[in-house]
Formats: structure tokens, sequence, C-alpha cells
């Protein structure tokens, strides 16, 4: 197998990287050495890891990074990754990450590589169904991406800062800017959109870019895979599963949860029909069951009519996501508060604010009734509930909102 120097593949920050037609095990090669590059620079990498099949891919490769410099006797840094939990993501993919998350670590213990993971989770001053139940936020529809910032960019930046504290700690020194680099799964094949949007950002499969030069800062991220065509990412996951390639988990699980969500179709067929962009618009696999930011959640009306009945438990939190954004445009479920007055005419223009209290406490006796309703039938099985959608330290911030805004919570 040719192997690459990855320093040789790099231009400049700005200039997306321009390579050779490869092969798949090229290429696969190509992302390793890449990696490796970064280790033996001394830079400290923190994989970004969601639990699809980009990311699943880009952190295996990562691993097998680290694994091949410990055989050859250089001693790599800890290997961080860092993974979003928003709290409201689809129970079925909550419960496949928190399994992936166990095999993870497991096969660091298990190969001897120093590796952390990290969960970020919004707090509850940016819980989103904290925030909405509340009475702060409103669900976020069409170009609305607040629900992402608060679930998702704001625990990610605060725990990649925990991280470069702690490596500053490990360190005894701070650590300089440069020094910390993130692995992305993003590719070029997967829409024209992405590949505008890397291009424009300068992102490179080769050597880490800048993408905070422009303001002075550091953010510097590596895309290993940013070469690989969907079909290469397949032919990834089935050398996985056939065993050529060695991973920290076989991808079973990772297939049957997209076969699942795909009516039963593979991801591959999926692929071919041209169906694999039909995404929620914050451009996750599969969306939190609360998203209200596409019209309707294939992906959970998907397994809910699966034969056989395996995820018909989803129905009530996807009936409630539908309801939200049914009443969500219902005048008579909003505030209406004055915006501005006209000092001319004395005019006052009203607009719709957050939601009315009494929908708020109708939403909060859906979600209760919902999470009863869980915990009843799951004694009923024998087994633990399968999802919460509210904690006791959620009802409190719930009811400490309500009370400043002069509601109690019963």
């Amino acid at each position: 197998m040719k192997l690459f120097d990855a320093s040789q593949l790099a231009t400049s920050a700005r200039e997306p990287v321009a390579l050779e037609e490869m092969s798949f095990e090229q290429k696969v090669a190509a992302a390793v050495c890449a990696v490796k590059q970064e280790l033996m620079a001394g830079k400290h990498l923190v994989v970004a890891w969601s639990g699809g099949k980009d990311s699943s891919c880009t952190l295996n490769i990562a691993l097998t990074a680290v694994r091949e410099l410990a055989c050859e006797g250089f001693k790599c840094p800890r290997l961080h990754i860092m993974h979003s939990d928003t709290k409201v993501e689809s129970p079925v993919v909550h419960a496949y990450n928190q399994h992936q998350i166990e095999r993870i670590r497991a096969y660091g213990d298990r190969t001897g590589i120093d590796l952390k993971v990290w969960v970020a989770s919004p707090s509850l001053s940016n819980d989103y169904l904290v925030g909405m139940v509340g009475g702060r936020l409103i669900a976020s529809v069409g170009a609305n991406t607040k629900c992402q910032q608060l679930m998702k960019a704001t625990p990610l930046e605060r725990v990649k800062k925990a991280i470069a504290r702690e490596i500053s700690t490990d360190l005894g020194r701070k650590l300089a800017g440069d020094e910390l680099v993130s692995l992305i799964g993003t590719r070029f094949d997967e829409s024209a959109q992405r590949a505008r949007m890397m291009n424009s950002r300068g992102e490179s499969a080769s050597a880490a870019v800048n993408l905070a030069a422009d303001t002075g800062g550091h953010d510097w991220v590596l895309s290993p895979i940013a070469q690989m065509t969907t079909m290469d990412v397949f032919t990834y996951i089935g050398m996985v599963r056939s065993e050529k390639i060695d991973c920290y988990d076989p991808f079973n699980q990772l297939v049957e949860v997209y076969r699942d969500m795909n009516g039963g179709d593979c991801m591959v067929n999926v692929y071919l029909a041209g169906r694999e962009s039909e995404r929620p618009a914050c451009g996750s696999r599969t969306g939190c069951w609360t998203c209200t930011r596409v019209s309707r959640d294939s992906s959970a009306e998907n397994m809910i009519a699966k034969e056989g009945g395996e995820y018909s438990w989803l129905k009530p939190l996807n009936d409630l996501r539908n309801y939200i954004r049914a009443r969500h445009f219902d005048p008579s479920a909003r505030c209406w508060l004055s915006r501005t007055v006209n000092d001319q005419t004395g005019e006052i223009k009203i607009a719709p604010n957050s939601y009315s209290p009494e929908f708020t406490r109708e939403l909060l006796g859906i979600l209760l009734t919902i999470q009863l309703d869980e915990v009843d039938e799951a004694a009923r099985l024998g087994i633990e509930p399968r999802f919460q959608v509210l904690s006791l330290q959620q009802l409190i911030a719930i009811d400490c909102l309500w009370q400043l805004a002069g509601k109690n919570i019963v």
C-alpha cells in the first residue's frame, strides 16, 4: 500500500486540497498519515464524534493512527473524544451512543490507548425544554437556529475549553492556541452546500487549518476523511464489519440504526436513491425528538412504523413534536407584547413572543403524562424506562421560571 506524506499534500490554509485520484486504500492511508503527522508535530487531538457514520470512521482513523505510532515507539498524548448529548436526542440514538461510549472506553483499556470521552450537555439555563416550558423561548422553526446554539454549540465550546485546561494542567504550562486540533468528519462529497462551506473555511484532508485566523483566534481543525466519497465511507464500514479493519466496534448496530431510521432500507440503497439528504436542518443524523425545524420527522416515523412494533413506544414523543409545531403558529398559544411605539401617531406595534402561560402549562402536563406512561409501561415489561423527558432538576428550573413570571407549577 502506498503511503503519503501529508505535509506535501497541503496547500495554503484558504485553499481546498486537490488530491490526485486515489484508491480507497490510498485515501485511508492518507487520512491515517495526516493524523499521525499532527501527533508527531506535538499536537493534542480532539475528535468530534456524534455517533454517525462519518464521525465514527474519523474516530477509528484517529485510533488507528495512535495505535500505529505506539507500535513505532512514539508516545502519543491522550486522545480526547468530544460528544454532544442534547438531552432531547432520539431515545434510540441516545441509547446507541451510550453503548458506543462504553465500547470506546473498553477499546482504550484493551489496547492501552490513553483516551478520554467528554460529553457536552446544555446547562439548565440553556436547556431547550426548560426554556420552552418555562416561557423563556419558543420552538425553533424554519431559519431559527437557537436550539442548535443552546443545545450543541455552547456546551461543546465549554467542554473544549475544559479539555484545553486539563491539557495545560498536565503539561504544567498554558496550552498554545495552535497545539489543540479538532478532528471532524466533514466531507466534500456530502453535498454541494457542504463542499462550498468547507471550501470557504479552507478545510483540508492533509493538514490542520485555523478557522479563526481572520479574527486572530485559534480554532484548528483537520478533516481527515474530507476527500472520501460516501461510497468510500460505506466501504470502510463494510471492511470493519468483515474484520478487515481493526475497530473499537464492529459497526453492526450502526448499520441497524440507519436501516431502521430509513424504513428498512440499508444505508447504501438510501444513498443510491438520493434520499440521504433528507436530514434535519441542523445537519444531525436523526435530529432531536423535539425538532420542529423540519415539517416531519421521517426517521422517527419510519421507526414507529417498523413491522412488529419494536419502536411503537416512540409515538407519544413524535405526536408531541407534531403538536408543538402545529400550535407554534396558533396566535392563542403565544404571549403578545408591545415592541415599538410610533412617536408621531402613538401607534403601538405588538408581536408574538414566548408561549402563553396556558400553553406552557398544557405542555408540562403532556410531558409528565408521557413520562408516567413510559414508567408504567416499563414496569409492565420488567425493563428500565426507555427515556426520561424531564428530570427533577428540570422541573425545579421550570418552577423557578414560572415563579418569576408569577405562575404556579401546580
